[in-house]
């Protein structure tokens, strides 16, 4: 089973952190009309990497009652939280 890679900042790369930068890189193009600044990418870095770690700990920590997910079907799912390092 595959795990989810919340991301650090040494392993950013494919990581739901990573996903987050670049959908906020694609919101800031389509409402400023320019790409990001390269001054401030450690810190929304540290930010994201922070969030993505503190969602997969929220969800593993609350494991035991299930995640139920639901796409636009009403189809369900239950799935179980693997966290990568």
């Amino acid at each position: 089973m595959a795990g989810y890679k919340p991301g650090t900042l040494t392993n950013f790369s494919g990581s739901m952190a990573e996903a987050m930068e670049t959908e906020f890189e694609t919101i800031w193009r389509t409402l400023k009309g320019r790409h990001l600044p390269a001054t401030g990418q450690e810190e929304r870095r540290m930010l994201f990497t922070a969030i993505a770690r503190g969602m997969m700990s929220h969800l593993a920590e609350n494991a035991s009652t299930g995640l139920v997910v639901t796409d636009g079907t009403g189809l369900r799912s239950t799935v179980s939280v693997v966290i990568q390092g």
